[in-house]
């Protein structure tokens, strides 16, 4: 059953069958998640109700009994171990139903685009794609240099 629709949730990208990816979720949405069929809910927001988090996430989903890894990713500093914690994490579980959010989809699409093309053999020009439909689709947004950098390094790296 596919109750989800492109719409619903603020800024939403599927990637393949295994994996979608979003703005923060409301608690209706992780409902309908569920029903959809996901099996782990990986989040790069930091813990902001007033901004980024809706309130008591871990115990909406553990009630839902939807696996939840939480991977704080601070946006103006976005650090080389938060990407090795979810470059490893979302290794071990490819091949699950994975739903990847943080705020805006900001930091998932960076954070996924890397990994796939460890993994997946993405280009960097898909990347670029799945980035720029999200950096590029609010004109008050743009991908500054910590961003840049951050992406330039953790390609460098060696795949997880």
């Amino acid at each position: 059953m596919n109750t989800m629709k492109n719409s619903e949730v603020f800024n939403y990208k599927k990637i393949n069958d295994f994996i979608s990816t979003s703005g923060q979720p409301s608690k209706e949405d992780f409902r309908k998640i569920k029903e959809d069929g996901f099996e782990l809910i990986i989040d790069l927001a930091p813990i902001d109700y007033e901004r980024y988090s809706i309130q008591d996430q871990p115990e909406v989903l553990r009630v839902l009994e939807l696996p939840y890894i939480h991977i704080p990713v601070d946006f103006k500093s976005p650090a080389i171990e938060d990407y090795e914690y979810f470059s490893n994490t979302l290794k071990k579980n490819y091949g699950k139903k994975i739903w990847i959010h943080c705020a805006a989809n900001y930091r998932v699409t960076v954070f996924f685009s890397i990994w796939a093309e460890k993994n997946l053999d993405w280009t960097e020009d898909h990347s670029k794609k799945l980035i720029d439909s999200i950096w590029k689709s609010d004109p008050n947004w743009t991908m500054n240099d910590i961003w840049r950098d951050f992406m330039a390094y953790a390609r460098s790296m060696e795949p997880a």
